[in-house]
């Protein structure tokens, strides 16, 4: 049996306008056997050409069952925020999940994430250890009053929380933080430089170092390119701030990075529903911002001397 043609959207217009022509008496002028012969099809292929309406909309087929309930849902995207790095198979391992690793994958896509390359973290090489042991030696032999410290960074907080499996987009915020309270958060829209960072340090630092800068307040960032430019130390030194030296690839030695480390905890933990934009995510995150518990702030900032004891015990060894 010859394979049925495909007809072109000119066969099917030809093969209809022969079947439309009616003789007096109402009946086809031309039968379907004629048409298909004048058009050298088979006659089926016009039976179908003549009874389908193209326009109609097809139905979708159901398909098979998603094989991820609800709940199995839920748990496959706590792990990865969990996990960053970790793969569909880690997932499906340590969750016990009968399914494919190509189930977890669709489920994910279907979220809006995407795979990214992991990224990697520099080796501290031994100019930064000796850098991290020469910062912890000078605070702790002058008695550093870290309580007077004002801790800063930026967070990117990502809708799906990974770096390698989940990649649904995020938000990115400057926050700042200071012995038992917080000091400012802020979303950051564009991509951070020089003149970008010094807007946010104007409308969410200074009003808060003008009201406290008597008490002797210190302002700390990490080594980023923004941070450490000419013209950021132009517009420290013109305010008269003077952020302390940072060692290199060291925010083990920063609190904040605690603190980010619990908001996301509280954004992500159990019980939590998944942000399906970024509206939701930005709201979240203000709102778990203003959760953080002074006592939480103060254990952080408190223990910043045992950090600096813990770099000299392994000689500036992470």
């Amino acid at each position: 049996m010859s394979k049925a043609k495909n007809l072109t959207p000119q066969d099917k217009a030809r093969i209809r306008a022969m079947h439309a022509q009616k003789l007096p008496n109402g009946r086809c002028r031309y039968s379907r056997k004629v048409i298909a012969e004048a058009n050298n099809v088979h006659v089926a292929t016009v039976s179908r050409a003549v009874t389908t309406n193209d326009d109609a909309i097809q139905p979708k087929k159901r398909g098979p069952k998603f094989k991820l309930n609800e709940c199995a849902r839920r748990r496959v995207v706590r792990y990865f925020l969990h996990h960053p790095g970790s793969s569909a198979p880690d997932a499906i391992k340590e969750l016990g999940l009968q399914v494919s690793a190509e189930t977890v994958r669709r489920f994910m896509r279907d979220l809006g994430a995407q795979y990214v390359k992991l990224k990697t973290t520099p080796p501290l090489t031994d100019t930064h250890k000796a850098a991290r042991v020469s910062f912890s030696k000078q605070h702790l032999h002058s008695s550093t009053d870290f309580r007077k410290w004002i801790w800063s960074d930026e967070k990117s907080v990502e809708q799906f929380k990974s770096k390698r499996a989940l990649n649904g987009g995020g938000i990115m915020v400057w926050g700042a933080i200071r012995h038992d309270h917080t000091v400012a958060l802020t979303e950051v829209t564009v991509r951070m430089n020089s003149e970008v960072y010094q807007t946010v340090l104007s409308d969410h630092l200074l009003p808060y170092w003008d009201e406290f800068k008597a008490c002797g307040i210190v302002f700390q960032q990490d080594n980023a390119p923004c941070h450490t430019s000419r013209s950021t130390a132009d517009w420290f030194r013109a305010r008269d701030i003077n952020p302390p030296r940072w060692p290199a690839l060291s925010p083990d030695l920063s609190p904040i990075e605690n603190i980010w480390a619990y908001m996301v905890k509280d954004l992500y933990g159990p019980g939590k529903p998944i942000f399906r934009s970024l509206a939701e995510l930005r709201v979240a995150i203000f709102q778990a911002w203003s959760r953080i518990p002074s006592d939480v702030i103060e254990s952080c900032t408190r223990s910043v001397p045992k950090r600096l004891i813990d770099v000299l015990t392994v000689q500036g060894r992470k």
